[in-house]
């Protein structure tokens, strides 16, 4: 892909007015300026993902290649929800549902075991 002389300087331009504002420690603003470097890093992030898609997704409809991002997203988002997180131990939907699952083997154990009825004595 080619880029012309005003795209590449307009890019530095903008990365060093933001670089600008992140040094310069300015009042009023709780010294969280430090969180502007994700902004950059996005943009950064923005443009190669707009250059990759450009050159190798030209003949895939838009709704498809945003398709495929979201469906990236969500099984790795999915991933981190169940196994890095606390969420399952929290969510009353799930916690139901273990609940039945353990009311259910706890059900099965009792018929099996027949705890439920006290002893018959042998002698009667």
């Amino acid at each position: 892909l080619k880029a012309k002389w005003y795209n590449i300087t307009g890019v530095f331009i903008g990365l060093a007015g933001a670089i600008g504002l992140l040094s310069v420690g300015i009042k009023g603003f709780n010294n969280n300026l430090s969180y502007g470097i994700y902004i950059i890093i996005a943009t950064l992030l923005y443009s190669i993902n707009i250059n990759i898609v450009k050159k190798y997704f030209k003949k895939i409809d838009a709704v498809t290649i945003t398709a495929l991002a979201f469906v990236g997203i969500g099984v790795l988002t999915t991933i981190y929800l169940f196994a890095g997180t606390d969420f399952v131990d929290y969510s009353p939907f799930l916690m139901e549902i273990k609940f039945k699952i353990i009311a259910n083997k706890i059900n099965h154990i009792d018929k099996i075991v027949n705890i439920s009825e006290p002893p018959r004595p042998i002698f009667s």
